[in-house]
């Protein structure tokens, strides 16, 4: 994806949510585990959002704060 928003949470894994691909917003979920260098999936977003958001992480979650999608 193009412009998605990262974070990486305190065990080191980053996290890459969102961004766009090909001009359309999209909801992808990826995980880097930086231990083993994997990267997989997870559950899509409920609400694809563009790249003008925030991530936030507290308690052991991950928050995703703003950004538009394509209908707004």
């Amino acid at each position: 994806p193009d412009y998605p928003k990262t974070i990486i949470i305190p065990n080191g894994d980053i996290h890459i949510i969102g961004g766009t691909k090909n001009e359309k917003v999209i909801d992808t979920h990826l995980v880097f585990r930086s231990s083993s260098s994997e990267v997989f999936k997870l559950s899509n977003l409920p609400v694809s959002r563009n790249p003008s958001n925030s991530l936030i992480y507290h308690q052991k979650c991950i928050y995703l704060i703003g950004g538009i999608n394509e209908k707004h």
